[in-house]
């Protein structure tokens, strides 16, 4: 799980520029315990408080 999200403007990049760019982030891995991990345990915690 991870707490990123991709935003692309269709009209500055156009749709092959952002296909690359999908792809790119797609493929990418999520680093565990990196800058994004206080957010990622923040929402793993609300998630189990919901269940």
């Amino acid at each position: 799980m991870t707490a990123n999200i991709a935003c692309f403007g269709a009209f500055t990049l156009g749709i092959r520029n952002i296909e690359k760019l999908l792809d790119i982030y797609l493929s990418s891995e999520f680093e565990y315990g990196g800058a994004s991990q206080p957010k990622v345990d923040k929402i793993r915690a609300y998630e189990l408080a919901q269940s």
